[in-house]
């Protein structure tokens, strides 16, 4: 499937889930609103997996690479747990731009730790981004 699609599905499906959250955690704890999320998100991401045919176990001896997606969890753990927080705390508008920011700094760690290329029209494209976070958020 064609990446920008699965992209834009990716952006209309998530952006749904900022304002489905703070409604549903003025009456729900976010604790709660994250480990009902979160396990719905296992079963399907298993359950993709299992139609994909794809077996785990020959990858569970890859060190390297196994030690980083641990990591990785560890990190998306904490990252949707306090955006979890952060939504139910404090208007949407301000806490997803400043969540947002995750792409400029993705990009940022792409280009000095991965070998991405930089260009001037990505270094604007990345001020531009961060200008419009900040505009937003004032």
């Amino acid at each position: 499937m064609n990446y920008v699609f699965l992209s834009v599905i990716a952006l209309v499906t998530y952006a749904l889930v900022a304002p489905l959250l703070k409604i549903a955690t003025k009456e729900i704890p976010p604790e709660v609103a994250v480990v009902v999320t979160n396990s719905i998100l296992v079963l399907m991401a298993l359950s993709w997996a299992k139609f994909q045919g794809k077996d785990f176990v020959p990858y569970l001896g890859l060190a390297k690479p196994m030690g980083l997606l641990i990591l990785a969890g560890v990190l998306l753990g904490v990252g949707i747990i306090a955006y979890y927080l952060a939504i139910s705390a404090g208007p949407i508008s301000v806490v997803v731009p400043i969540y947002g920011l995750f792409i400029v700094l993705s990009a940022i760690i792409g280009v000095f730790f991965l070998g991405e290329t930089l260009t001037l029209t990505r270094v604007l494209g990345l001020i531009c981004a961060a200008l419009s976070i900040y505009l937003v958020t004032r």
